[in-house]
């Protein structure tokens, strides 16, 4: 929710010329439930840096995020 409203702040519009930012928000929503997925329901709690490391949905999710961060930025 956070994040949600970060993209939508006056400030953060006008620094960056763009209410689009809005659209990276299923991807931000997203890493942060699979990460809680991985931490909670499964056996993989060692080492929480481990976890995002090595899987592989979340990876991808970090750069699908990045791709449209720059997509929106810099279209």
């Amino acid at each position: 929710m956070s994040y949600a409203l970060y993209t939508i702040w006056p400030a953060t519009v006008a620094k960056f010329g763009t209410e689009a930012l809005l659209y990276t928000v299923p991807f931000v929503a997203y890493g942060i439930f699979r990460y809680l997925y991985l931490v909670g329901a499964t056996e993989r709690t060692e080492d929480p840096a481990q976890v995002l490391l090595s899987d592989r949905p979340l990876g991808a999710c970090v750069l699908a995020y990045l791709a449209a961060v720059v997509f929106v930025l810099y279209r």
